[in-house]
């Protein structure tokens, strides 16, 4: 963020491949942190997910450990943004009902992002992010 405006938090206009223009400005924490108890709420943890994986699994009292552990080391819900918050998003079983939340999150207006929710690539969805975490386009990703 190298100008006033981007430190301000101002919106800026995203122009997305459909056509059409949306105004972001950088969420607050609060935001994230809805978007994050979002994914709490509707997305499995790791450790659910091999839980259930394993109850089909025959593996030994060795290897479920194993598989345990490891899922509980994973961080839950995971840090906004983070990859871990990415893969969460993947594993959502309503995958549009999650990106549709997320959206609306960012743009504060449910009708613009369920009509959006289809129209998006994953160009699109790098510049919304982008400009919701106060990022320009030319801005080193960290």
């Amino acid at each position: 963020m190298s100008d006033l405006p981007a430190i301000a938090g101002c919106p800026r206009k995203v122009v997305l491949q459909c056509g059409e223009s949306v105004e972001i400005a950088p969420l607050k924490v609060r935001e994230w942190a809805s978007l994050q108890q979002w994914i709490r709420n509707n997305v499995p943890s790791p450790l659910a997910v091999a839980v259930e994986n394993m109850e089909s699994s025959p593996l030994s009292k060795e290897d479920r450990q194993a598989v345990l552990s490891a899922a509980a080391m994973q961080p839950w819900p995971p840090r906004a943004g983070s990859r871990g918050w990415l893969d969460a998003i993947d594993r959502a079983e309503d995958q549009r009902g999650c990106f549709q939340a997320i959206l609306t999150t960012i743009l504060h207006d449910d009708q613009t992002a369920a009509r959006l929710c289809d129209r998006v690539t994953g160009t699109d969805i790098a510049a919304i992010f982008n400009a919701a975490w106060g990022m320009d386009d030319g801005d080193p990703k960290a």
